[in-house]
């Protein structure tokens, strides 16, 4: 089973929106001490994430599929998975280790985020529009076991944490996923390096047909 991109790969873009930050404004839900609110950094994060997407997308799409090619975006995914990986453990240790006002864990946060937009937009994006995995039946105990840990993190957690919850913890099981299949099964061409690919033979046919017309004309 081929997808168009890693899945933590979009988790890890989704992370870095989840509202973050946390101000002791009247509760919107019974039980919540804290208000969660967006950071006008994660505007900031959002325009790089674009930016930099489209410049390595249109640096990559069209390189020349030969066995080599795939070593590169390999390696370089490898470490935007362990990058993130870490990442997300210690954004989950941070919220047991501080309260939600905390503006230390705020700091610390954002920090870890911007680094992980630099990392997961210049490096992923070549994998993720050139490469992908092909999912088998693991995914299914990533999904069982990912979700019994997000109710365990529920259970014992803070209320006003609970998506951060759901989003690291699936950052960081999708990563191991992930890794796990790259490396034990190898990668293989994505659906839009396919199809790019796809144009260009056909461009290039067309090229040359018209080459064969204009000299048939010419004689």
């Amino acid at each position: 089973m081929k997808n168009l991109a890693p899945y933590f790969y979009f988790f890890s873009n989704a992370a870095v929106l989840v509202p973050n930050k946390y101000t002791p404004s009247p509760p919107k839900v019974v039980g919540w001490e804290f208000g969660r609110t967006f950071s006008y950094y994660q505007l900031v994060f959002l325009a790089i994430m674009v930016s930099m997407g489209i410049t390595r997308c249109l640096m990559t799409i069209e390189k020349e599929d030969t066995p080599e090619r795939r070593v590169r975006p390999k390696r370089h995914m490898t470490f935007c998975l362990v990058f993130g990986i870490g990442c997300a453990v210690v954004q989950l240790a941070m919220l047991f280790w501080f309260e939600p006002p905390s503006q230390t864990r705020y700091t610390i946060s954002t920090l870890l985020q911007f680094l992980q937009v630099l990392v997961i937009t210049w490096f992923g994006m070549e994998y993720c529009m050139t490469c992908s995995v092909n999912y088998n039946w693991l995914i299914i105990p990533t999904i069982i076991t990912c979700s019994l840990t997000i109710y365990g993190f529920d259970w014992i957690g803070r209320v006003e944490y609970s998506k951060l919850y759901l989003i690291w913890n699936m950052c960081i099981f999708s990563g191991l996923l992930e890794l796990w299949l790259m490396w034990w099964n190898g990668v293989v061409n994505s659906y839009i390096y396919d199809i790019s690919m796809d144009n260009i033979r056909n461009s290039d046919e067309d090229d040359d047909e018209r080459c064969i017309n204009c000299s048939k004309f010419s004689c």
